[in-house]
């Protein structure tokens, strides 16, 4: 019987699953940090979170285990819970043949295609997706800045709430990627501790207003 999940997981959550594991195994990126937005995407998906956060967890402490002793029983788990989290055979492979050598960074999964030029008229559904992204963004932006986390996990599901909220993703998502680069520039001109001037504020501010970053946010982090 294959997999119910396997069928079910979409494009963006699935890439989404192969950046999260690659960071955490080629880049010891943590699994406790992406936690959160997992679970955000898999109720976005309507997918059963529990048990892929379970099979991720023994993927990982698989491979830990593959790396230690090398055996071909470790490579027949690996390849089991491989499929279980929505890898294809090949990603699989790869995987299993990079595990012995860490020293390098892995690249970052090219990221699905969408039309990002579909607007439908405003609704409720609109209303409603407008409202998960600001959430989305409440976490994600700290985390962005903060944290360092990578953009590029997280495009596919930014892309989607900004088309879902009447919005062209593809502006949504360049604004964004603008707005952390405009951040990061002004704070690497300040001393450790000093705040962002008047002026910079209001750049960051219209920025954020492309991204459609709500005023809340920026108030916890100018």
């Amino acid at each position: 019987m294959q997999d119910k999940m396997t069928l079910e997981l979409s494009e963006e959550l699935r890439q989404y699953v192969k950046a999260l594991v690659e960071s955490v195994v080629l880049e010891g990126g943590s699994f406790e940090d992406q936690k959160k937005y997992l679970r955000r995407f898999c109720e976005t998906e309507s997918i059963d979170y529990t048990q892929l956060e379970t099979n991720l967890s023994d993927l990982f402490e698989t491979i830990v285990e593959l790396r230690t002793y090398g055996s071909k029983m470790h490579e027949r788990l690996v390849r089991m819970l491989g499929m279980k989290c929505c890898f294809t055979e090949d990603e699989i492979e790869k995987l299993i043949s990079t595990i012995g050598n860490l020293s390098g960074k892995a690249d970052v999964p090219e990221l699905p295609q969408m039309d990002e030029h579909e607007v439908m008229p405003l609704g409720e559904r609109q209303l409603q997706a407008q409202e998960e992204y600001k959430n989305l963004m409440s976490d994600l932006v700290p985390d962005l800045l903060q944290k360092k986390e990578k953009l590029e996990f997280h495009l596919p599901f930014v892309k989607r709430f900004a088309r879902e909220s009447g919005w062209d993703g593809n502006e949504v998502a360049s604004s964004l990627s603008d707005f952390l680069k405009m951040y990061d520039d002004f704070q690497q001109e300040h001393s450790e501790g000093e705040g962002f001037k008047s002026s910079e504020k209001k750049f960051l501010t219209f920025q954020a207003s492309l991204a459609h970053i709500d005023q809340s946010i920026l108030d916890n982090i100018l």
